[in-house]
């Protein structure tokens, strides 16, 4: 089957090579509105299949596009048809059907001066001797589409043909072109409605001035891109964009931060199967992970960028192919033009030697197939085994994966069953609220409240990570804050954190495997009630996270900084000091870990830090407490958007 394809595309290009276009079959110029609205509709079906990643359905619809058009002989009906079902091919990798077609498109267009579908078969014919690495041939095409298409001033159409020369220009690095026609695309996108045009060049823009080391640039453009790829939900975008913020971060030496974009990435380009994407993603994991010593997660991601590289790597083989037939085309289009100038005679003796040509190619070329069968013939059944291996480990990794799903859902119960109940806060506490909110189905996140004499003891602790690891060292502080209370009888916050420290520092120390910068930030309060003028002293010990004071006869809020040092290893290490605090009725305590201030959103997806914090809780004084908190947790919902949550989120707030 695959020599016959081949022989095939060797005969059309021949044909087309040769063929005088002079004679071009009359097709019918007026057909009846109902006609033309029908096969505009097909084509258009096909499109949002093709944009949905359906290309089989993408084709079918084509097909009936081409049968209809072909029926009724309409000549702009079939160039749609065959331009269209190119660019399908284009999305399939099939450089040789996509050529086809868009040749075939141009030649109809042609013969019924069918300007539009010109222009869109010149620009897919040029990418694809883009795709094909032949740089010669693809300028001459994308010049040629975006003049057809200036001429008639469709902006939709105007900006793809400018978009494709700023993707010609940033391919051979010349930056400055690059961004011309970028910025001319993004202009004309702009004038239309459509959200992934815009995005694609807001994208397009950053990654030249990604090239160029202008940071602060791209960061700007990649955000537009960002928030355009949200509104249309289009994952494998939002993985490249995500990739592209990345290599901004890398470039600064942020490592920190270009990980964490880099996992958004490669989750995204797993749901969606971009292998492209995820060689990229895997490769770069696998280098800052060997750079921070995780050993582990390098080799993992350094084996999948392997084997995804291998699996992608057959495909330059078949492009090498197609780009020789393609250039052997190129090259006789270019004599026909030559010869269309001499003799008659001469004209018959060239057609002569170019049909000899192709003879002697095609026979070359089925000796070269003939070759590669031999070895496909030996390969198959290594393939066949293999893949039942793949399909064996495939399904065991399924019952893998179910089997830590249902032991993180049951680490979860154990994880709330340490937390102070909903029943013992409202005991403690009648007027306050608690918002706990883990970004994964565990947390490093977690509160705490003991009753000790006439003294009420209480907190919100901020652990290394989240998720499964930042869950497991929880239970480790945790248990440490319990055993500074009931075991060694500390009821004072200072004290409290100077033991606790002690007992986390030990117990990690057990394990050579265990970081020793694991730990916690944490905000920790004593509470007793004076019999006199109804005031509350209260004492505060932080270590890292600080404690915020709103003021009833006042408003103002006030800042309780905590001490700069964790509750963990350090190189050097000071006590902890206990802040003595008065408070009068009406007032109202803050205490929460960092999750809430450091999620992105918003309108430009930044940060929203504590000042803006601050100035939502001034904002909702005049709440109930139970009013605050379904205020806080609307304001968050909405600041993140279609945003991932990046971090615990946790906070008390306590009225007196």
């Amino acid at each position: 089957m695959r020599i016959k394809k081949f022989l095939y595309l060797i005969a059309v290009l021949a044909f087309v090579s040769c063929a005088d276009t002079s004679e071009d079959i009359e097709y019918n110029a007026d057909v009846s509105e109902a006609d033309s609205v029908y096969v505009y509709t097909i084509v258009d079906s096909a499109n949002k299949q093709r944009i949905d990643g359906n290309l089989e359905a993408a084709k079918a619809y084509i097909e009936v596009a081409k049968d209809y058009s072909s029926e009724i002989n309409w000549g702009r009906g079939l160039a749609e048809s065959y331009t269209n079902l190119g660019y399908i091919n284009l999305y399939e990798s099939d450089f040789e059907a996509a050529m086809e077609n868009a040749v075939e498109g141009l030649r109809i267009a042609e013969a019924c001066g069918d300007r539009k579908n010109q222009g869109f078969a010149n620009m897919l014919i040029g990418f694809v001797y883009f795709n094909l690495g032949d740089t010669n041939q693809v300028l001459p095409f994308y010049r040629r589409s975006l003049n057809i298409r200036l001429d008639l001033g469709n902006d939709y159409d105007i900006g793809f043909s400018y978009s494709y020369l700023g993707n010609y220009f940033l391919s051979t690095n010349q930056l400055d072109s690059a961004l011309y026609y970028h910025q001319q695309a993004l202009k004309h996108r702009l004038e239309t409605d459509d959200t992934r045009s815009i995005a694609d060049s807001y994208l397009l823009i950053g990654s030249t001035f990604l090239k160029q080391k202008a940071y602060d640039n791209a960061r700007e453009y990649f955000q537009q891109a960002l928030l355009n790829y949200s509104k249309i939900k289009d994952k494998k975008r939002l993985a490249e964009t995500y990739r592209n913020f990345a290599e901004v971060y890398l470039a600064q030496n942020n490592i920190q931060d270009a990980k964490e974009f880099l996992l958004q990435a490669n989750k995204l380009a797993e749901e969606t199967g971009s292998l492209d994407n995820i060689v990229l993603i895997s490769d770069e994991l696998s280098q800052i992970n060997y750079q921070q010593e995780s050993y582990k997660e390098a080799y993992e991601y350094l084996r999948q960028h392997v084997d995804l590289a291998k699996k992608t790597s057959g495909e330059s083989k078949y492009r090498d192919i197609v780009k020789n037939i393609l250039e052997y085309k190129s090259e006789k289009e270019k004599k026909i033009k030559e010869l269309q100038h001499q003799r008659e005679q001469e004209k018959q003796r060239m057609i002569v030697w170019t049909v000899s040509g192709i003879l002697l190619l095609m026979i070359g070329f089925l000796i070269f197939v003939f070759n590669r069968l031999k070895v496909a013939r030996k390969q198959k059944e290594i393939i066949a085994f293999r893949k039942s291996q793949v399909d064996k480990a495939y399904g065991e990794l399924g019952s893998k994966n179910k089997e830590i799903l249902d032991s993180i859902n049951y680490a979860k119960r154990i994880q709330s069953a340490l937390l102070p109940s909903d029943e013992l806060v409202r005991s403690v506490f009648k007027n306050s609220f608690v918002i706990y909110a883990p970004k994964d189905i565990v947390a490093g996140d977690f509160y705490w409240l003991e009753q000790r004499d006439d003294k009420v003891l209480f907190a919100v602790a901020d652990c290394t990570g989240h998720g499964v690891p930042g869950a497991m060292v929880s239970v480790v502080c945790n248990n440490s804050l319990n055993r500074s209370v009931h075991e060694y009888g500390l009821i004072n916050p200072d004290e409290i954190l100077n033991k606790t420290r002690d007992l986390v520092v030990n117990e990690f120390a057990k394990s050579k495997e265990r970081s020793m910068m694991d730990g916690m930030d944490i905000a920790l309060c004593s509470m007793e009630q004076s019999e006199k003028n109804d005031q509350i002293q209260l004492e505060y010990a932080g270590a890292n996270n600080p404690l915020w004071v709103v003021r009833k006869e006042t408003g103002e809020l006030e800042v309780y900084k905590a001490d700069s040092q964790p509750i963990g290893k350090m190189d050097i290490t000071e006590p902890f000091k206990k802040n003595k605090i008065t408070l009068s009725g009406g007032d109202t305590i803050y205490l929460f870990s960092d999750g809430y201030a450091d999620q992105f959103g918003g309108e430009h997806g930044k940060k929203l830090k504590t000042s803006n914090l601050k100035k939502l809780i001034l904002s909702i004084q005049d709440q109930s407490m139970e009013e605050q908190r379904q205020s806080l947790v609307d304001f968050f919902n909405n600041w993140q958007g279609d945003l991932e949550q990046i971090d615990d989120v946790c906070m008390i707030g306590i009225r007196f």
